[in-house]
């Protein structure tokens, strides 16, 4: 049972890494698409 709950306490550790990557990704396209949508609005509109 010990080697069990130190593989559940790593799956648990591997989940929240990847919640934390997804997270940082989702910041990272929302701030891309802010850079690329006022790229397109300032130069090219005036």
């Amino acid at each position: 049972s010990h080697i069990a709950s130190g593989h559940h306490d790593k799956g648990a550790e591997l989940h929240r890494k990847k919640l934390f990557f997804a997270a940082t990704l989702d910041i990272q396209q929302e701030l891309s698409w802010d850079q690329l949508r006022s790229l397109y609005r300032g130069p090219s509109r005036v």
